[in-house]
């Protein structure tokens, strides 16, 4: 049966438990050369568990993780997914008034923060996050408020509920960009999403490299995908291009995913400094969609094909890869997906539409504060806001957001300015027609791609 069909798929806390058993040794978790093997993140992940219930955390309540892509980061989501709680994510490159609002909404009950990023949340008072309930990742913080990581797991540890969680009720909350919408997905929608991963060619025993953010859905769903197909994750901080390389080339890694931007500087770097590069055997560029020309020049260098995949916080597994130049990705077996006109009609092959998708896998809405849930859906399918034209074999090409409807014979938004600039730090604005991404290297700041709108076939 194939995974977007099946009826029960594995939660990642089952996924854990049974590799923990099956294969305590077996490595999990990478991170700047340190190893975390199975029974290790099985372990971390109860010993959170019961110190946050000895804290007083209720199933429900939620939890805010300000982390960039450490492997506390992860033991914190699945912590929470362990006892119920509710795993609430913080972008890490939110200001302080963002912040402020996100938890006016969340009101959550802890924070576990990351000390480099606390400084920006440090000034909010005790009225949206209470001093002792704020703690710390990786370095003591200014703010004496802030008691660090090992306050956590004092005498307070208390035995876990045996019941499951509930497989409906809100498990993870994912800020949109801009912070505009908490998106709600649930136990049943994090397994079915991670059993999605299997057509996007993550297989276990292979090390899975990853430079997306585990704060936004195509990160920590990768996360979860690997913790439930056994793949070990090497997890990159930032989409730095030698850290990328430097860990695939350490760690034979053999399946790459990043945004666009990243992989633009991959190729560049690759071009000034080789490594050994060839243990990959597939490159994913999620989220926006990759660039043609980047596409192109692509295999020459790295050996295998470059292929885009659109996903949104919404709805991660409902496409999946693409590697032909310009598509945005292929409609996954088993998934729902219509293109509809502005009166909701089919549109006719080959024209543009309005990318709509149902499934297991989609989000049940969107948190409004606690208890309060905004569906949003009409019927169960969820709209996009892309315009797309389908292709030939189910491929999707992106033509523009819906409220800046571009030229339909280009790609119009091929390149996104924010999600470049947030992708790769001092990445320029784009222009209408292209991108100029820089990376800084040893004090200099290098061009790594530029790209055009793309004639559509």
């Amino acid at each position: 049966m194939h995974p977007m069909n099946s009826m029960n798929p594995m939660n990642p806390i089952d996924a854990l438990r049974r590799h923990a058993d099956a294969r305590p040794r077996d490595i999990a978790l990478i991170r700047d050369r340190e190893i975390w093997r199975h029974e290790r993140l099985a372990y971390e992940v109860d010993r959170l568990a019961r110190a946050l219930t000895g804290l007083g955390v209720k199933r429900g309540e939620r939890v805010a993780l300000h982390m960039a892509n450490l492997p506390e980061m992860g033991v914190a989501c699945l912590a929470c997914l362990r006892l119920g709680a509710v795993a609430a994510p913080l972008p890490t490159g939110a200001t302080t008034e963002e912040l402020a609002s996100l938890l006016e909404r969340l009101r959550p009950a802890l924070y576990i923060g990351q000390a480099t990023l606390y400084r920006r949340l440090a000034p909010l008072d005790g009225f949206l996050l209470a001093p002792d309930r704020r703690f710390i990742v990786g370095g003591p913080a200014e703010d004496p408020r802030a008691q660090p990581w090992a306050r956590l797991f004092g005498s307070c540890a208390a035995a876990l509920d045996g019941a499951e969680p509930d497989a409906n009720a809100p498990a993870l909350l994912l800020a949109t960009r801009g912070q505009a919408r908490l998106v709600i997905h649930t136990p049943r929608m994090l397994a079915a999403t991670e059993e999605s991963f299997a057509h996007l060619a993550l297989a276990g025993g292979e090390v899975a490299v990853s430079a997306l953010p585990m704060a936004e859905a195509p990160g920590i769903f990768t996360l979860l995908a690997c913790i439930r197909f056994g793949a070990p994750a090497l997890l990159v901080e930032s989409a730095d291009p030698d850290a990328v390389l430097g860990g695939v080339e350490r760690y034979a890694g053999r399946w790459l995913a990043g945004p666009p931007a990243m992989f633009a500087a991959l190729l560049e770097r690759q071009g000034l400094r080789p490594r050994n590069i060839g243990s990959l055997r597939s490159c994913l560029s999620i989220g926006d969609a990759c660039p043609p020309p980047l596409q192109r020049r692509f295999p020459a260098m790295f050996g295998v094909p470059l292929s885009s995949v659109w996903a949104t916080a919404e709805a991660v597994g409902s496409l999946a890869g693409c590697a032909g130049c310009g598509p945005v990705g292929r409609i996954a077996p088993g998934a729902q997906a219509r293109l509809l006109d502005e009166d909701g009609l089919p549109v006719a092959p080959g024209e543009v539409g309005e990318l709509v998708l149902r499934g297991p896998n989609l989000a049940i809405g969107y948190w409004t504060g606690p208890g309060r849930i905004h569906d949003g859906f009409s019927d169960g399918w969820f709209h996009s806001g892309d315009l797309m034209r389908r292709g030939a074999a189910d491929d999707l090409w992106f033509v523009s957001r819906k409220q800046h409807p571009a030229d339909p014979r280009t790609r119009g938004r091929g390149v996104d300015a924010q999600r470049w600039h947030d992708a790769v730090p001092n990445a320029s604005r784009t222009r209408e027609d292209g991108a100029v991404v820089s990376v800084p290297s040893g004090g200099a700041t290098t061009v790594a791609a530029f790209s055009r709108a793309e004639t559509m076939p």
